[in-house]
């Protein structure tokens, strides 16, 4: 879930989400926008405003009960420390 959520919010996108008939559905949709910003209408171009519309209109709200919170920092320290260790070993 966090890397789907890490996707949205860097690419706008989540790889492989969407089947053929959406894909169409989003060119459609992005022709006018593409063409009031411009651009040449193809199939980048089209999938970029359509990226470019998700960011900027893109909001989470992320809510965790407090056992998966306190889980969830344990974990992501352990994971810090297991890098630099990992680290730590290369360097030495």
């Amino acid at each position: 879930m966090l890397e789907d959520l890490n996707n949205i919010l860097n690419n706008g996108d989540i790889p492989n989400i969407y089947q053929t008939d959406e894909m169409d559905k989003i060119y459609q949709t992005m022709q006018v926008p593409a063409q009031e910003a411009g651009l040449q209408i193809n199939r980048n171009n089209l999938f970029s405003v359509y990226q470019k519309a998700v960011k900027s209109n893109f909001h989470a709200v992320i809510t965790m009960r407090y056992f998966y919170r306190k889980m969830f920092v344990i974990n992501f320290i352990n994971g810090v420390l297991i890098y630099l260790f990992k680290l730590r070993c290369k360097l030495i």
